[in-house]
């Protein structure tokens, strides 16, 4: 049951520090402020009493590490919209140059059907 109490407890402390995070505070504050809640409302009390530093280190090191992932996602997507911009680009400019589908297609390494997808 000991068990059961501690992952209920670690829920209940994210929760916190998610919530002050949706208050407006910022990361640092959010989990000095909920580790300071929790040891008073004795929820992972003998945790983070003993190991405030290492606890708050740690999750702020996760918290940024989640914050470098969506920035890569982002910029994954931006890099990605503006190839297939240029691509379509290029496509069109053969089009209008008097080039096939089929031959935009071996070009580009495309199927024919994602070629009249895009002229469509």
């Amino acid at each position: 049951m000991e068990k059961c109490r501690r992952l209920k407890d670690y829920s209940l402390f994210i929760a916190e520090i998610k919530f002050l995070l949706s208050e407006g505070a910022a990361l640092e504050e959010a989990v000095d402020q909920a580790v300071d809640n929790c040891i008073e409302r004795d929820i992972l009390k003998d945790i983070l009493a003993k190991n405030r530093g290492e606890v708050k280190s740690m999750l702020l090191t996760e918290y940024n590490e989640e914050k470098m992932k969506e920035a890569m996602k982002e910029e994954g997507r931006e890099e990605g919209f503006e190839e297939g911009v240029k691509l379509t680009k290029y496509i069109f400019k053969m089009y209008k140059e008097g080039k096939t589908p089929e031959e935009i297609a071996a070009a580009n390494n495309l199927s024919i059907e994602k070629v009249n997808e895009i002229l469509e």
